[in-house]
Formats: C-alpha cells, structure tokens, sequence
C-alpha cells in the first residue's frame, strides 16, 4: 500500500529539540502551537475546497533502538511536552525490530500530493 507523504508534522525531533535550546521553551511552545495551526488550517482548507487530497492520519514517532538513542529520545519527549504536545513514551512497537523506546505523537496527517 502507498503511503502518501507527510505534511506539516508536528513532531519534528532535531528542530524542536534545537528551537528549545537556542531559543528557548517558550519558542519551542510557539513552533508546536504553528505547527500544530498549519496541521488544522490545510485539513480544513481541503475540506472547505472540496479538495480531496486523500488525507490519512497516522502516528508520527522517533524511535530509539539503542541505548544512548534512547536518551536522546526521551529528551525529545520532554521537550514535546514542554512545547503542548500530546506526546506518549512507549516501549513497545509493531515494528519488525526492537526497539529501546519511542516517542509517539498522533493524529499526524498525510497528504498525496498528486490528488491535490
């Protein structure tokens, strides 16, 4: 099965993370809250056009498969959290390997560009 591109995800681990520490947690709640906007505004302007872009939702995640990842994973958790975002910290997947935890954050939407 295709799986369309994703727009506009709101968990985006190395810019948030980043945003967090040059700019700080205010700016990082202000990224979240953006990104989280855009999210919402597309789907709702799709639905207002009567644009059917096959939008799907699905979970975004960062995945840690190794110890010193798995550090790195909760620091984006935290600072998901921090910004607003309704992160979970999970430990167990459907993925075809082990993993040491995730981050998981749902609802991320996922666009086809070639409907659009």
């Amino acid at each position: 099965m295709f799986a369309p591109p994703c727009f506009q995800p709101r968990l985006r681990a190395d810019l948030l993370l980043e945003i967090e520490r040059t700019r700080g947690r205010t700016a990082a709640s202000t990224y979240a809250a953006a990104a989280t906007a855009g999210v919402d505004g597309l789907r709702q302007l799709l639905d207002r056009h009567g644009i059917d872009g096959h939008v799907t939702t699905a979970d975004d995640h960062v995945f840690a498969t190794e110890p010193e990842a798995t550090e790195r994973a909760r620091r984006v958790h935290d600072a998901a959290e921090r910004a607003g975002l309704p992160v979970d910290w999970i430990e167990q997947s459907e993925l075809p390997f082990s993993i040491t935890g995730a981050v998981r954050l749902a609802g991320q939407a996922h666009l086809d560009p070639g409907a659009v």
